[in-house]
Order: C-alpha cells, then sequence, then structure tokens
C-alpha cells in the first residue's frame, strides 16, 4: 500500500477565532516498503499528518490516498470502508502503554482480532494473539493471564504494539516509540520495529524528533516545519545540509557534525550512521 498526499490542509478548529492551520499544502508520496521517518519539532504538524493515514483525522481539503482507500472522499462507500482502512493501517501513539486497558494481556491482544475478524472462532483468536506477543520477543504462556498494569514500562509497550500487529496491518505507525526509553530499550525496540518490518507490515512510518534515531533507522524522511514539508530524501540527503536542519529547530545527528569537521582533514563520506561513518572514518584515514 502506497501513500499518495496530494495538497493536504487542515485547521483545529476551523472558523472558530482562534483557528490553526496543522498542515499547509502538504504533498507527499510513501511507498510500499519504506522504513519512513516523519520528523520535525513539536507543533509542526507531523502527528497531524499520521493521524490522516487511517482517517482519525478527516481530510478538509486536498487528497490522501493510502492503497486503493480514497480518504478524500465522503460518500457511503468511502465511510463503510474505514475500519478496513484501520484495519490496514495501525496507529500506535507515544506512549503506547497508555493504550492499555484490559483486565489481561490476552484480552487487550485479542481486542482488535474481535473487532476486525468477528467471525474468528476462539481457536482463530489464540492462535493470532499468541503469534502477535511472541512477536514482540514475550513469552506467551508465562503472560498472557497477567494484567497490563502490572508489567515493566518495556513490557507494557511491547504488548501495546503486540495489540496492534495483532491484526496484521499493511502499514505499521508510530508516534514517537522511543520516547522514555533508556539506551537499551531504544537498541531492543529497534530491532523489534525492524524485525516486524521484515515479518509483518511492509511498511512502516516512524514519527521522531531524534535526528541520530532518523540517520540510524530510516530509509527515507520528510522534514515538517510549520505545516509544510520542507525536505524529503534519505537520511544522508537531508542531513547532508546541515543548516536546514538546524533552521527546522531540529537537532543535527553527531555524526554530521563529525563528518563536516573531518571533511577538513581527511576525504570521507558517509550516510550518517554510526557504522557507516566508523567505516568511512577508518578508510579514509588508512587512504590518507
Amino acid at each position: 500500500m502506497d501513500v499518495v498526499a496530494r495538497e493536504l490542509t487542515y485547521h483545529y478548529n476551523k472558523g472558530a477565532k482562534f483557528a490553526v492551520l496543522a498542515l499547509d499544502d502538504v504533498s507527499l508520496n510513501i511507498a510500499e516498503g519504506e522504513f519512513f521517518g516523519v520528523i520535525g519539532h513539536t507543533g509542526s504538524g507531523k502527528s497531524t499528518f499520521i493521524q490522516h493515514l487511517n482517517a482519525l483525522i478527516p481530510v478538509e481539503k486536498g487528497s490522501l490516498i493510502v492503497g486503493s482507500y480514497d480518504l478524500s472522499k465522503r460518500d457511503k462507500k468511502t465511510k463503510k470502508s474505514l475500519p478496513e482502512v484501520r484495519k490496514k493501517v495501525g496507529m500506535v501513539f507515544q506512549y503506547p502503554e497508555y493504550q492499555l486497558f484490559a483486565e489481561t494481556v490476552y484480552d487487550d491482544v485479542a481486542f482488535g482480532i474481535k473487532n476486525f475478524y468477528k467471525s474468528a472462532d476462539k481457536s482463530i483468536i489464540d492462535q493470532k494473539v499468541r503469534k502477535a506477543i511472541e512477536t514482540v520477543g514475550l513469552n506467551y504462556d508465562e503472560i498472557k493471564g497477567k494484567s497490563p498494569f502490572t508489567l515493566s514500562g518495556g513490557q507494557k509497550r511491547r504488548v501495546a504494539i503486540a495489540g496492534v500487529i495483532a491484526v496484521e496491518p499493511e502499514i505499521l505507525v508510530l508516534d514517537e516509540p522511543c520516547a522514555g526509553l533508556d539506551p537499551q530499550g531504544k537498541t531492543k525496540l529497534w530491532k523489534l520495529l525492524h524485525d516486524i518490518h521484515k515479518t509483518t507490515a511492509k511498511t512502516v512510518i516512524i514519527v521522531s524528533h531524534d535526528m541520530n534515531d532518523v540517520a540510524e533507522q530510516c530509509s527515507k524522511a520528510a522534514m515538517f516545519d510549520n505545516g509544510k514539508i520542507v525536505a524529503v530524501g534519505t537520511p544522508k540527503e537531508l542531513f547532508s545540509n546541515v543548516k536546514l536542519i538546524e533552521n527546522a529547530g531540529l537537532e543535527v545527528p553527531v555524526t554530521c557534525y563529525l563528518t563536516d569537521e573531518l571533511k577538513e582533514l581527511v576525504d570521507i563520506d558517509s550516510d550518517f550512521k554510526t557504522s557507516s561513518f566508523a567505516k568511512a572514518f577508518a578508510d579514509a584515514v588508512k587512504n590518507r
């Protein structure tokens, strides 16, 4: 499923005295298979944009096509298709552990399955719940009967993600998935998300204000600023323009600064991933 937005515009409190323009003529293509970053400072429009992708926010102006679904239409056929859209575009909000609500982990993960697969019998539900829980790296038999509220922070986050991937979305959207995690927790979660990208969701879309994470993890990214898209490209293309990043109020990845500084001394080319930078630096020193 590709995502194609054209001249997408949205106001909060439209028509009111204090209306806010959240998206301003946004056009963007996200191809199936991408591990895509949506970046920008707080209030730049990135979260508003992703909430359009499964129709949590309706299209006000412009067009938005997700796979075969034209979300800019308002006819009965489009409204009838919204549950299917929300099944195919899974949304995990910032601090996803706050999405937990059921008495047991099993019931929490099974909730979406029961809603989207209404004809599924218990054996099918059990199978899908087990698969989702094991996909996020948890032991099904040990955790299924526990209250989600007794789990550690990292376990809660994994259970919340399991509840979304249990319905097998084609697109998985996560808003600041690593917020509040320590370095070890972040490393484990990024590995999990890449595993999900390989096995479950064809496309993963990440909202982040951490440019180091985007440089390391994403295949491509779009930069938002004041409701507009100011740049789209690979991390290497985006972060080669340090001034653009700084003007958007974002922190430049450490590897960008190091590459710029080292260019004064050696011939070095890097895509700004830590591993690539280290190799490029070693090669540059060796060949100097």
